[in-house]
This record gives structure tokens, sequence and C-alpha cells, in this order.
């Protein structure tokens, strides 16, 4: 449980007129959504599925000609595109981080190195121990497939682990994708934490024209760093610069809520239909992933906008805080962490049974994922410990209403 006392109905704040609205009044405590951690089920498992056509069909991976069943090349384009739920990952952390920020800044401001002690203590040791595991698999499981997706993530150097070990490894892709292939998004993430406590100065904490040209500012700021790494960096694509846009927006998102969008969520609604149609035709027209992502990153921004708000939309809250996704959102870094490592170990143990890809498939689908996901949640509670013990705890006991549940705020993940 947090600080904070759980909210009845019975004893709602004079002016509010439901749980959700009653906690967003509260005074000095953030809030943890569980439709937020719908949000990120929804990611970690598209990741996790594309992980499992790959095993079956790894040719778009490996980007030679497919010669696969039309069936077959469907599904591994539909779940080709894991590089826009971390963008969603990036969006919803930005939101999250910059919503306990308002909230703690009520009460007082943060030092810069105690913001960072809190980010390290909850995204490094469950990193550290997969990293172990993962370097386990690569060097034992791994080598003895000899085919893809296996070998992208070999060989497995000293350089490479060293640079995983200082999670520096995006910035060569000759370390990016080995050991263990989603590794590169964890060290882009927790290089942006870095710059939070900058953009959040410059967002700063007022209201009215001012405060939104100061989100203008930073907005134009994180565009104009990512044009910079991007033409005067060598391979400045494959750091994904824009990332740090994407965190911005939001963060700017924290900001629409606390500012009030009640009257907006028409034009909200819209531009979230928009974001994804947008996303939908630059994926059809083969576009750069910044462009695939843009769209996605605003509309997941929006979404969690009318999700947060006062008067929450409840379509997006009875959807994505429906309670057995939000269980899986709670431990979904561990299962984004080590779904791949297990997911080798299950298909080299298991392939006697192949033959038919869709025999594969099945296999990999009905046993995989399940022992992926049990074993994640497994190594969620050790080592990721009081963080998805309280958010399980909270969400199981808060049976009035699954749409918000109180966080301490040292503990917005």
């Amino acid at each position: 449980m947090s600080d904070s006392t759980l909210i009845t109905s019975q004893s709602l704040p004079e002016g509010t007129h439901s749980l959700t609205e009653a906690r967003i009044a509260e005074t000095g405590s953030p809030h943890r959504l569980a439709f937020i951690e719908g949000l990120r089920a929804c990611a970690a498992l598209y990741v996790v599925l594309g992980h499992v056509v790959a095993f079956v069909d790894p040719s778009q991976l490996a980007g030679i000609k497919d010669h696969s069943a039309q069936w077959l090349q469907n599904l591994a384009f539909a779940f080709g595109f894991g590089h826009l739920a971390v963008a969603a990952f990036i969006v919803i952390s930005g939101f999250c981080l910059r919503w306990a920020s308002l909230q703690r800044a009520q009460n007082r401001s943060e030092p810069y190195q105690s913001f960072m002690l809190r980010r390290a203590k909850r995204i490094l040791p469950p990193y550290y121990a997969c990293l172990v595991l993962s370097i386990v698999v690569a060097t034992t499981i791994t080598p003895l497939a000899g085919k893809m997706p296996y070998t992208q993530y070999l060989p497995v150097t000293v350089q490479n682990v060293l640079a995983h070990l200082f999670l520096i490894h995006n910035f060569n892709p000759a370390w990016m994708y080995k050991i263990n292939g989603v590794l590169w998004s964890i060290a882009i993430e927790f290089q942006i934490y870095f710059l939070f406590p900058l953009l959040a100065l410059g967002l700063g904490n007022g209201k009215g024209a001012q405060k939104w040209v100061r989100v203008f500012v930073v907005l134009v700021f994180t565009a104009l760093f990512s044009i910079v790494v991007i033409t005067q960096v060598p391979r400045g694509m494959k750091l994904y610069p824009w990332f740090v846009g994407f965190f911005a927006l939001g963060m700017v998102g924290a900001d629409l809520v606390e500012s009030g969008v009640s009257k907006l969520k028409p034009l909200l609604g819209i531009a979230i239909l928009g974001g994804l149609g947008a996303t939908l035709l630059t994926i059809h027209a083969n576009a750069l992933p910044i462009w695939q992502e843009m769209g996605l990153a605003v509309a997941v921004c929006l979404i969690l906008v009318m999700g947060s708000s006062a008067q929450p939309s409840r379509m997006i809250t009875q959807v994505f805080a429906f309670r057995p996704l939000a269980l899986i959102g709670t431990f979904s870094y561990s299962l984004y962490l080590v779904h791949h490592p297990i997911l080798q170990v299950v298909d080299y143990c298991a392939r006697g049974l192949w033959g038919h890809p869709l025999r594969h498939l099945l296999v990999l689908g009905i046993v995989g994922v399940p022992i992926a996901v049990a074993s994640a949640f497994l190594f969620s509670l050790v080592f990721e410990g009081r963080y998805v013990r309280r958010a399980i705890q909270d969400l199981l006991i808060d049976r009035d209403s699954v749409i918000s549940i109180p966080v301490n705020p040292s503990e917005a993940s």
C-alpha cells in the first residue's frame, strides 16, 4: 500500500464524483493508473509474440527472401514492429515520471542525485540479473541452434559484455543487439533519465499561456536534438535520439492532465485515431522507424491523458484496466527483459516437435509464452521485489475501481 489512505466511495472529497477524480484531487501523492499497467502489458506482449513469430519465420529479421506460406509471412509482418512497442514504453515512462514529479513538487523539490539513485535502484537490479541470465543462455543454448534468430545475439565478447554492463551498448551496432536483443532499449531509456531533470526544468510547474510556451520550447529542443544527432553523429539513426522527444511528449501529457482536459475529449479522441492512422500509413509506405513511431507516440500520449484525467474515458480505462492485463503490466519490465532467453531455451528443448511451421508456432505460443510469462513473474518477485508486490497488492485490494491506484511518489515506474 502507499502512504496515502485508500479512498472509498463513501468518503469522496466534496466536489468530486468518482474514485478516480478523488485520487487525482489528493495532494502530495501521485497515482498509478491500472490502465497504464494494461498499456504496458500490451506493449510487452506484442514484443513477446513478435519474437515467437521470429523463431518460426526469421526471414524478415534476417532480411532474406521469404519462401514460407503466405499466412506466416502476413503474421511475421504484423508482429515485426517491436520498435513501436519500445516507443510506447518511452512515452509511458515520461508520463509516469513527470506525473510523480508534479505531485511531489507540491511538497518538495528532489535533488538530481536522489532522482538518479531512485531510478538506478528501480531499473538496474533486474537489468543486471537479466544480463547474467542472458549471458548464460547466449554461451550455452544460443550457439547450438546455429541459425537465425539465434545467431544475431552472437558472439559474446568481453567488449559487448562490458558495454552492456555500463549501458552503452547502443553506441555501437556491433554491441547493440548481442546477448539479448531487447536490452538496447534499456540503455537508451536509462540515458534519457539523465536528461529528465533538464526537461522538467524546461517545462516548469506554472500554468497559463507561459506554461504552453515552455512546452513548445521543450518539444522544439528535443526535435532539434534529434536532427543534430541523426545528421551529425555517425550511425545516429541507431541511437534513436527521437526517443528523447517521445519521453518529453509523455511528460507533456502529464502536464495536460494536471491542467484539466475534460472539454477537449472529442478532439483528443480524433487525434488518437489520427495518430494510429498515421502509423499504419507510414508502415504501408515502408517509412523510416521515426515516422512509423511518431503517430503511435502521439496516440499513446493522448490515451494516457484521456485515461488519467479527472473524468477519464470509460472505454480506454475499461479496455486497458482489464484485471488480468493490468496484472501482467505490473511485471511487464521483467517480462520484457527475460522473455527472449527463456523462449530460446523452450524453442531449443522442444526442437524435436517442429516439422510444420504451424505446429512450431502453436507449441511456442501455447507452451512457450505461458512459461515466459510465469518465469518473468517469478523473476520480478525476486529482482523487482517490493515494487511489483506493492503494485499487485494495490491492484487486487482496490476492487471498487480498477481505474486508479495510488502509489508512493518514490516508486512511480
